[in-house]
């Protein structure tokens, strides 16, 4: 897996999916639903007036059911992952409670604090879950986070809100927080990575032929043999949780405090959430020591060790399932598992009043309809969908920034198409490409004939 730093705009889209905010420095735009492209195909990213990805709006009074608060960054928001799908969706229909869920992608620890000070201290909660990814211990003390300018594509660097601990204080600084993004020059980037580079690759590169050949039954070899090469390195990604006394820990813990004095009485449970070095590679987990050591039962502060759960008694082709193949952030099925473990934890702890186990939700049926999408892939470009012979969306590539006269693939029409529908590419019967001499041009009536005469044992 590389490292894509280039974190808050990771994917095309031909929509804008973050917004400013002098507080917290970006949140999601409010109020639209959107489909990012995404090595599963896309993934549809809803979200409520506050700028949360939510499929519904955040009241402050409970409504009879109990409540969870869930706070984190990508790993909690739900990158590569329809609402639905993220963990925090998942214990809320296994344990029959309400969530909201205020995780924002390319946030830090430092900004998710900010997020429960200005949006969710007065939300009323029984429980409030901290997702906490390892390599924001990294991000807490950076001052800008690695972007790219959506408009120009020039990198650049984003300023963020972050906090110093001064004699023992925590010192809030960039609030509101700074408009200027200065441009990313090469000597910048290694300061700014949330992880170290990885170093298990260049062991590898002397077998590279070898598994190039062997293809993806390769891909076992080369995670056990990487697996090897760290386990008897030592090697660790994040230094800073070798030391309760290093920099980066010290912030940390501090933040953790802060957030439990501000939830009050709220019981808090913070869950490191491991990378895939940890639940594929089986690095040693020394970081659950130093967030253990942060439990307080008397202020119901708890920290559930998750990292051990996900890896004892499962096979390496399972843990490779927690991921994408190359995203890197949980899957589906790596949210389901994150979802059982907190699950049981939560059972365990009596916070939740006692209900009866909501079971699994009834499988959804998909509608009968027959999509086919067809796309003009020269000349401007072009995309048009229907259903049933019925034309329900279309746009020329243009509409999305295109310069006319401009050539190439007409992907931003391609998934305005999908997303005005609401459907995955998964829902398409076939895809129809037309030739630049049938372009609609405005008029989806050419391209309707030619999908219309697509036969039903065509492909």
């Amino acid at each position: 897996m590389t490292h894509d730093w280039s974190a808050l705009l990771d994917q095309e889209t031909h929509r804008m999916e973050m917004c400013y905010h002098p507080k917290i420095g970006h949140l999601h735009v409010p109020n639209q639903v959107i489909r990012l492209p995404h090595e599963r195909g896309g993934y549809y990213c809803r979200t409520n007036l506050q700028g949360f990805r939510s499929d519904v709006e955040f009241e402050q009074a409970r409504r009879g059911r109990p409540r969870i608060l869930f706070f984190g960054d990508s790993f909690t928001a739900g990158q590569g992952c329809d609402n639905h799908e993220r963990y925090s969706e998942c214990i809320g229909r296994d344990l029959d409670v309400e969530v909201f869920n205020y995780g924002v992608s390319g946030t830090a620890p430092d900004q998710q604090l900010l997020i429960y000070e200005e949006f969710a201290n007065k939300v009323e909660a029984d429980v409030i879950v901290w997702g906490i990814a390892l390599h924001n211990i990294e991000r807490i003390q950076m001052t800008h986070r690695p972007s790219r300018d959506r408009v120009t594509g020039r990198a650049i660097l984003m300023p963020k809100p972050y906090f110093s601990l001064e004699t023992g204080e925590l010192r809030l600084h960039h609030v509101p927080v700074p408009r200027v993004r200065p441009e990313l020059r090469p000597e910048h980037e290694r300061g700014y990575l949330d992880e170290q580079v990885d170093p298990g690759l260049s062991a590898l590169r002397s077998l590279k032929g070898v598994l190039r050949i062997l293809g993806a039954r390769a891909e076992p070899i080369k995670h056990r043999l990487r697996a090897l090469a760290y386990r008897a390195s030592g090697l660790q990604m994040y230094d800073d949780y070798r030391s309760s006394e290093s920099r980066g820990w010290r912030l940390m813990a501090a933040l953790i405090r802060r957030f439990k004095e501000s939830a009050g009485a709220t019981p808090l449970l913070v869950v490191p959430l491991p990378t895939f070095h940890y639940y594929v590679d089986k690095l040693e987990p020394i970081y659950d020591r130093l967030f253990e050591s942060l439990e307080d039962r008397e202020t119901a502060l708890h920290v559930l060790s998750l990292t051990r759960p996900l890896v004892e008694g499962k096979a390496l082709r399972e843990r490779l399932a927690y991921c994408f193949p190359h995203d890197g952030h949980y899957s589906p099925r790596g949210h389901a598992a994150i979802a059982q473990v907190i699950g049981e934890e939560l059972r365990g702890l009596g916070w939740l009043p006692p209900r009866s186990p909501a079971g699994a939700p009834p499988a959804s049926v998909e509608p009968e309809y027959r999509y086919v999408l067809g796309i003009v892939p020269s000349g401007e470009g072009a995309a048009s969908l229907l259903s049933d012979g019925v034309v329900v969306a279309s746009a020329p590539e243009r509409l999305f920034g295109r310069r006319r006269g401009q050539a190439a693939f007409s992907h931003h029409s391609a998934n305005f198409c999908l997303e005005d529908a609401r459907i995955q590419q998964t829902a398409l019967a076939a895809c129809v490409f037309v030739g630049a001499e049938d372009r609609v041009g405005g008029d989806e009536s050419l391209l309707a004939g030619r999908c219309d005469r697509l036969g039903e044992g065509d492909e």
